[in-house]
């Protein structure tokens, strides 16, 4: 297996001690516009130990199928799932146990002839598609088909497994109208469940750790890492689909109890008028179903249309038992050398290998709440505790823009650490707001890296959502969600030019992963590492182009990127700038703030002939012009910001309360004059929120698009004073400019 390594640098003392203008260099910012990353090896002597008692430190683990983390493999699996239950509910007596099918000598898989018909004709009728020849040859030829399948045993393939579920499909689509068939019939869940999840991995983990007790001397006297490898026998079918229908359900503890398409909760009286899915087992009202296109049942089972056209969710399951790191280590930890190349190898063949199930256990995305245990670095020690490549410094070190936020966020200006163990992997991802990251590798295996520079995540996304194209229409931030693989290896990555590149880390060495660069990778043994976000002048393009990217897939940010830079405006009028920058890049924050002023100013005059009435919320972490220095407040975890109900963005500074009129209340539109506005705190306006299902937030481009607001009771929402926005602009440019 070829690839192309990233580049190493070895920054000296002096360019080391200023992490973040060394990276910002333009020879380092032009590696990373190119690679995406880069390995940096410390200089000499920077060598911190392990600051954690590695029997006092605790973690839960995540169980990892590697086959079902291959994003082709995952979606074939979900639609047999789906298939199953339909024929269930159609009292079907076929219940297919394989993804696929045979014909010949051929494996025929179903998802990807029903994806091929999807893509190139929609839904149609039946007849339509049947004798449509080109449609069938051309399915053939791209699977390389042609010399062991005819167009009519394809027919008969379809006709016998497709047939009925694209018909039905096909129905509600005709009821349902235009656009997509997915969105038009899944409902919203709170706490989504997965097709996938099986019920069996806690107590397979409860096993392991009373093995771990019984037999833990014999267990690693060889030093051996145990992968939990299920392999079909000649007699066992390779995929049990009665045992993924009966995993769809959640435990009865994270059932939500109200109705999923009216969200309200059956009263006392309506429980007589209600139903359970037969697969989920969630509750609906019995008008509900009846009034938006549910499939009725001949055979006294009804199941909700998101377990027969499929969620596409995929979570990941927890482990019950808390290990240490000692024994963790003791568990999963080698002395041997690992062959790279080898094991590289074999990772990608088990996440391609459909047949064969490999469970392994990843400590990811830890975080703990004792001071102590923040971080794998010294904090005691003044040579490391202090030093800027400490990850808990980083985020704050001089030149990054994070200290602007007033805040902290777990994760991103908070270290994470993560325990490996052989072939845990992450999956294809990017930063959150496309911020920079660095990873250090404090002990362990070797852990490798690919990384997707941004010059080709155009082409990736491409590749992706072409490969599974429902996935995305259910899911559409599944990218963001660090639960899908595909091997860089692929000859799709060579068909969609996307470039990639391949990085091998080792224990004190770190990565750093520029903006809007997908990375993934996986552990070649026990290994611990740490990673923090951070930023640079040179982000701020990124991280406003991940305002529109996020809407476009229904992403919630992480932080207020406006906010943001009102905050580093008024420090920058007040002289108190926790961290330097150029004026190059203050007038880029002006300029940006301004253009989005100006345009929620415009949609304001837009949205009033619908506004009933008026509020100003209290935030009592905003930074203005007159107030003290809040350089060190910590924002409240109450105060974490609105988000539209529509596209998730975050309502910087305005949005609009809908509320359902309620006509048994008579209940009347009105105008507030100015004595009716009045300040409302975060705290008491959220908790209204939650008990107020008919209430949602909407942006003001979004609400504007809304065809029923004239029949809502609407309220115009502000987090701040635009007076003082346009204050705080006015200020800032004129000292920008020299005048005063």
């Amino acid at each position: 297996m070829y690839a192309m390594e990233v580049p190493v640098v070895y920054p000296t003392e002096e360019e080391f001690a200023d992490p973040i203008d060394y990276l910002n260099q333009p020879a380092l910012r032009r590696l990373g516009k190119v690679y995406g990353m880069v390995r940096i090896v410390p200089p000499a002597g920077f060598n911190p130990p392990l600051a954690l008692d590695k029997a006092r430190f605790k973690f839960k683990v995540r169980w990892q199928n590697l086959n079902e983390l291959q994003l082709l493999n995952r979606a074939r699996l979900f639609f047999i799932n789906n298939l199953n239950t339909f024929n269930r509910l159609k009292g079907h007596p076929a219940h297919l146990e394989h993804t696929y099918v045979r014909v010949a000598t051929a494996r025929l898989h179903l998802y990807d002839l029903y994806i091929h018909i999807m893509q190139r004709k929609g839904l149609l009728p039946t007849k339509s598609v049947l004798v449509d020849k080109p449609l069938w040859r051309s399915f053939l030829s791209r699977n390389k088909l042609s010399h062991t399948v005819s167009p009519e045993q394809l027919v008969q393939v379809f006709t016998s497994y497709l047939q009925d579920y694209y018909s039905y499909l096909y129905r509600m689509y005709r009821k349902t109208g235009s656009g997509s068939i997915y969105n038009a019939m899944l409902y919203k869940e709170a706490i989504p469940h997965s097709a996938l999840q099986t019920n069996d991995l806690d107590s397979q983990d409860d096993q392991d750790h009373q093995d771990n007790q019984d037999n833990q001397d014999d267990r690693n006297e060889q030093g051996e890492e145990t992968l939990r490898t299920q392999e079909p026998t000649p007699d066992e079918p390779v995929h049990h689909m009665a045992r993924m229908s009966a995993a769809v359900g959640a435990d009865d503890s994270e059932l939500q109890d109200w109705c999923p398409i009216c969200k309200h909760i059956p009263k006392d009286n309506e429980l007589d008028d209600v139903s359970y899915c037969d697969s989920c087992s969630q509750i609906f009202h019995n008008r509900c179903i009846k009034n938006n296109n549910y499939l009725n049942n001949a055979s006294g089972e009804w199941i909700c249309n998101n377990c027969i056209i499929g969620n596409g969710f995929y979570g990941f399951k927890y482990s019950t038992h808390y290990f240490t790191l000692k024994e963790f280590e003791q568990k999963y930890g080698t002395d041997e050398s690992p062959d790279v190349d080898k094991l590289e190898k074999e990772f990608w063949d088990l996440v391609g290998n459909q047949d064969v199930k490999t469970t392994v256990p990843y400590g990811a995305d830890i975080h703990s709440e004792d001071p102590a245990e923040l971080t794998g670095f010294p904090t005691n020690d003044k040579t490391y505790s202090t030093h800027p490549m400490n990850l808990l410094n980083l985020p704050q070190a001089s030149s990054s823009l994070l200290p602007f936020l007033n805040r902290n966020i777990s994760g991103m200006t908070i270290p994470w650490i993560y325990v490996g163990s052989k072939f845990s992997t992450f999956c294809w991802h990017l930063e959150d707001q496309y911020t920079l990251s660095a990873n250090y590798q404090h002990e362990g295996s070797p852990k490798v890296w690919y990384s997707i520079p941004d010059n080709s995540c155009d082409n990736f996304h491409k590749l992706l959502h072409d490969l599974t194209p429902d996935l995305f229409e259910k899911q559409p931030d599944l990218l963001h969600q660090l639960v899908s693989l595909i091997s860089p290896y692929d000859p799709l990555f060579k068909k969609y030019n996307v470039k990639w590149y391949k990085a091998v880390q080792h224990p004190n060495e770190y990565i750093v992963t520029f903006p809007k660069c997908y990375h993934a990778g996986f552990n070649t043994g026990y290994n611990i590492n740490e990673a923090v976000n951070f930023t640079s002048e040179s982000w701020l393009p990124y991280g406003l182009e991940a305002i529109s990217d996020y809407q476009l897939t229904k992403k919630m940010p992480v932080f207020d990127m406006y906010e943001l830079m009102v905050n580093i405006l008024v420090m920058y009028y007040r002289d108190n700038l926790p961290s330097p920058v150029s004026d190059a890049f203050l007038q880029h924050c002006h300029h940006e703030l301004l253009s989005y002023i100006n345009k929620e100013t415009r949609n304001i005059f837009s949205v009033m002939p619908f506004i009933a009435q008026e509020r100003l919320l209290h935030v009592s972490n905003q930074l203005h012009l007159d107030s003290e220095d809040t350089k060190e407040y910590i924002q409240e975890d109450d105060e974490d910001g609105f988000f539209c109900a529509s596209c998730s963005t975050m309502c910087s500074f305005v949005f609009v309360l809908q509320c359902k009129l309620d006509r048994s209340r008579h209940a009347k539109r009105r105008k507030t004059t100015n004595n009716d506005n009045h300040l409302l705190k975060v705290r008491e306006f959220k908790k209204h929120l939650e008990e107020d299902s008919d209430s949602q937030v909407l942006c003001l481009t979004h609400f504007l698009e809304c065809k029923d607001k004239s029949e809502t009771i609407n309220s115009l929402i502000s987090l701040r004073e635009f007076n003082e926005l346009h204050h705080i602009l006015k200020l800032s440019g004129n000292k920008m400019d020299g005048i005063k």
